[in-house]
């Protein structure tokens, strides 16, 4: 009789401390999945710098760039509105998604096409199929995109963990293959980014629809706030990420312009290091919205945890950054180190200084508090753009990374105050 008796309650404690783990284990999920698709797509980016021309790198280059900004733009925020609000959608989980799915995918073809005309087409298209294909590829990486939050939101961030390990595997290969065929337009680059997205959102897409049925908490009655107050958050939302998705669009354009395609390409080398870096701080994010915005959520612990988890990935990044960029990006070619070694470590400097943004951003989320978090995304937009344009002509790529270590330092001095009084009042 003894055997029940002690062996239920250690089971019992094992899961309850699981289930009290689960914001670090889907933040280390999502973690890894960014650590792992960021060495993957250094080694794609190092494929297509040996296997094809500096040029056609750049142009390929500057093309996924602007469709992920597009996409970026088209998705409409519904990311951090899912993260946020689909906890305690309940019964109507389905309803939301397929609202937010149908009206995704008519901006994305919209905005596709609308780059067609007032875009630099004639550097970024030689093929006529390259053009027509353009606003398909920003409707497949928008949809991509969304599946993330959507993820998140029905607490299954490892389940978006797992899709975009195995978008980066097979992006890798097919670019290996094309270099392997001497296939060296910069199309081919396209392509093998595209293609896996594509197959990865028909095939997760039911599972998600599935999924909606069978969640215990889309069962539950809705306990959404006041539709006034929703439609302030999801205004706020737009803006934050339609004025966020504008440097990432124009910054590289600016680039291929004043510096030409050849160091467009050494810069998207170095800024897929950084970004990659700067999205595992923002993917840490969802799960603490998530979380804290369930029911019954101890905020206080999981804002202590979230915090924890923000400076420990941010430092480890920066000292990533400062000391091993550098030689990773040799392994691409001498042209590839010598032109991004100052950006990369003034990117180094800036990084553990986003942990106040980025923490103020989920915090305000969490008390459905935005008016602050968007001004200071239009402020970040206004200063990555102009502080570009103005010092990339003397500075060279270096003006990318002097612009966002001021955008930085700005951003902390203005918003470490008002974080602090915020989590203070949300515990």
């Amino acid at each position: 009789m003894s055997a029940p008796t002690t062996t239920a309650p250690v089971k019992a404690g094992w899961r309850a401390r699981l289930s009290r783990a689960t914001l670090e284990l889907d933040a280390l999920a999502l973690t890894a999945s960014t650590g792992i698709t960021a060495l993957l797509g250094l080694a794609y980016w190092t494929i297509a710098a040996r296997g094809f021309p500096i040029g056609e790198v750049g142009r390929a280059s500057a093309i996924v760039s602007a469709a992920t900004a597009l996409a970026t733009v088209s998705n409409l925020s519904l990311g951090g509105m899912y993260e946020r609000f689909l906890p305690v959608t309940g019964r109507d989980t389905r309803h939301y998604l397929l609202r937010g799915g149908l009206a995704t995918a008519g901006l994305a073809l919209l905005l596709g096409f609308g780059f067609l005309l007032v875009g630099p087409t004639q550097r970024l298209f030689v093929h006529d199929w390259e053009w027509l294909g353009f606003p398909l590829l920003v409707l497949t990486l928008a949809q991509f995109a969304l599946l993330d939050n959507t993820l998140v939101g029905l607490r299954r961030a490892r389940w978006a963990a797992g899709k975009n390990i195995i978008h980066a595997v097979v992006k890798l290969g097919l670019a290996a293959g094309a270099a392997l065929l001497v296939l060296v337009g910069g199309e081919s680059l396209v392509i093998a980014w595209a293609a896996p997205a594509l197959l990865l959102v028909v095939l997760y897409l039911p599972v998600v629809w599935r999924l909606c049925g069978t969640e215990p908490i889309t069962r539950l009655m809705p306990s959404l706030p006041p539709r006034g107050e929703l439609w302030s958050f999801f205004g706020s939302s737009v803006g934050i990420m339609v004025v966020g998705a504008l440097a990432p669009l124009i910054i590289p354009l600016i680039v291929v312009d004043r510096l030409g395609p050849e160091l467009n390409a050494c810069f998207t080398m170095a800024w897929t290091l950084f970004s990659a870096l700067a999205l595992l701080l923002g993917t840490v994010v969802g799960p603490y919205i998530a979380q804290a915005s369930s029911p019954g959520a101890d905020v206080r612990r999981l804002t202590a945890r979230f915090t924890g988890i923000l400076l420990a990935l941010s430092v480890s990044g920066a000292v990533f950054l400062w000391f091993g960029a550098p030689l990773l990006l040799g392994l691409l070619g001498e042209r590839y180190a010598l032109e991004t070694e100052s950006l990369v470590r003034l990117m180094a400097l800036s990084l553990p200084l986003s942990v106040v943004g980025i923490l103020y951003a989920g915090v305000a989320r969490v008390a459905r508090r935005l008016r602050l978090a968007m001004a200071m995304q239009i402020l970040t937009a206004v200063v990555a753009v102009t502080g570009t344009a103005l010092t990339i002509g003397h500075f060279g790529l270096d003006g990318i990374g002097y612009s966002y270590l001021v955008i930085e330092v700005v951003t902390t001095a203005i918003l470490i105050g008002p974080a602090w009084r915020m989590i203070r009042r949300l515990t």
